[in-house]
């Protein structure tokens, strides 16, 4: 339909269709503007755009329709596509559709009442064929950021994000790893399929194989969450690297890491997707997949302003190709290494005082002669056992805020003891275990349990941090029984020992 053929139904003359279409109708009855308008309405017209644009002075303008601008990776894409058209004088309406579908088709209808030249736009998972063919039949041109093959007459700029996932699995396997953990959202986007296609023929042809089993595939649209969740599962199936399918994910990846007490990248290597700016926000640095998301927008903003304007087209895609950032995530595999247990002791901590008397006991006295000082207790005679086996140590207990417990703090810390469940009491002092040995041969034990007392229900349930850092954890006979029935329930009966044997020096 024309403006001439809206002219005829309504039976006015081609002027007053103009007026009314472009808002100048101030001297045409209302009845005959409401005419023209229900026509228009009734068959869904669009005015020519060229004529429109010729009519009205308006500035070409182009839609992109964005998944979130708030998106780093989707932020720089569109800095790309408003940097080229800028430069040509087209104006860019950034259309965010948040991947829904409902969303994306009124923003278009949107976009045709503006009159925009051409829209560029991301696929979502249930987008049809059709969809792009309606733009066609509508006049306005369209550009896809993805290599979507059901459409193959569309113009197209994409990331090669096959390669990408092939390099990135790569780069881990050339540094020993071949338990390579994946993970993923579970949408059906063609770029993520294209990533993990990457990642198992990497493993096929360096002859280790795909596992199912070691892939993370998540319905959650919460990339942290996915990395958290995956990273809990893939540790629990042995896996030496992880493979994320972009950097958001790796931000829990590494909060779960850390939670276990395992480190980056000595213990598990990491390798993100996209070189955001994320990569150096994380400790250690994230080696990434750099795919330029600015180099993607602005060869689609020149692929559209060509197929506008009518100019030649030698290639229908372009194509961006991948880049590996080495960072400080990724480390050879030790081979030989074993990975250490992880054990949390809980229980007396304490200093032990011995006294030697130099004389019999003459009116109710004796003399001491010497005095010696040593860290005691049997929560830390264990936890010295267990470090000299080679196990990663928690000690859980209190310490008094005065010199002994400064001193048994600082003597654990050089024993490679871990202290994150040790708390410093600001009303009692260190335990202390006062032991003689008179010249007699007699021997004497006198103990001031002091701030160790106050080990309660409290402390063991804000430990909860460093327990999920280990997998066993051995527990001192003395501890109050209802402590030692809630540290069963947290770890279970087969994962707990009880400390028996008494500490004596």
């Amino acid at each position: 339909m024309t403006i001439k053929d809206i002219a005829a139904l309504a039976n006015v003359s081609i002027s007053t269709v103009s007026k009314v279409i472009n808002n100048k109708a101030e001297h045409i009855p209302n009845q005959t503007r409401e005419k023209i308008l229900a026509i228009i309405e009734e068959n869904n017209y669009v005015p020519y755009q060229k004529a429109i644009e010729k009519m009205t002075s308006q500035v070409a303008s182009i839609g992109l329709l964005n998944p979130d601008i708030s998106d780093i990776f989707c932020a720089e894409l569109a800095k790309g596509v408003e940097d080229y058209f800028f430069s040509k004088n087209y104006s860019v309406i950034i259309c965010n559709t948040y991947e829904d579908y409902q969303k994306e088709q009124k923003y278009i209808e949107m976009l045709k009442k503006k009159q925009a030249r051409g829209i560029i736009r991301y696929l979502l998972p249930n987008i049809s064929p059709e969809s792009i063919d309606n733009l066609k039949a509508d006049e306005i041109s369209c550009v896809i950021l993805d290599n979507y093959t059901q459409a193959p007459n569309v113009l197209k700029t994409y990331f090669n994000n096959r390669k990408g996932g092939f390099i990135a699995t790569k780069h881990l396997i050339t540094h020993g790893h071949q338990r390579i953990g994946y993970i993923s959202e579970a949408i059906k986007a063609p770029y993520l399929s294209e990533r993990y296609e990457g990642y198992k023929q990497a493993l096929t042809e360096s002859q280790i194989g795909f596992t199912e089993g070691l892939s993370y595939i998540s319905r959650e649209h919460d990339h942290k969450k996915n990395g958290y969740d995956g990273a809990k599962y893939l540790m629990s199936q042995e896996v030496t690297a992880i493979f994320c399918s972009n950097d958001r994910t790796a931000v829990g990846v590494y909060e779960a890491i850390a939670e276990t007490g395992r480190e980056i990248p000595r213990d598990i290597s990491i390798v993100g997707f996209d070189d955001s700016i994320i990569c150096g926000l994380l400790t250690p640095n994230l080696t990434s997949i750099r795919q330029s998301a600015y180099d993607i927008g602005y060869c689609g903003a020149s692929l559209l302003y060509n197929k506008i304007n009518g100019f030649d087209l030698i290639e229908k895609d372009a194509q961006i190709e991948p880049q590996l950032v080495s960072r400080d995530s990724v480390a050879v595999l030790d081979k030989n290494k074993r990975r250490k247990k992880r054990v949390v002791v809980i229980g007396e901590i304490r200093m032990d005082i011995f006294l030697q008397l130099s004389s019999p006991k003459e009116d109710g006295i004796q003399i001491i002669g010497s005095k010696t000082r040593q860290i005691g207790g049997q929560a830390v005679k264990r936890a010295l056992e267990l470090r000299a086996l080679g196990a990663e140590v928690y000690l859980v207990g209190r310490l008094g805020n005065d010199t002994h417990g400064r001193n048994i703090y600082e003597y654990l810390l050089k024993n490679e003891i871990k202290t994150d469940g040790l708390i410093f009491d600001e009303e009692l002092p260190t335990g202390i275990a006062y032991i003689t040995y008179g010249a007699d041969g007699d021997q004497g034990k006198a103990i001031m349990t002091g701030a160790n007392s106050m080990l309660d229900m409290e402390q063991i349930n804000n430990s909860q941090r460093v327990f999920k850092k280990v997998e066993y954890c051995c527990v001192d006979s003395g501890l109050p029984k209802e402590l030692t029935e809630q540290i069963e329930k947290i770890f279970g009966s087969e994962k707990i020992e009880i400390i028996q044997e008494t500490y004596d020096g």
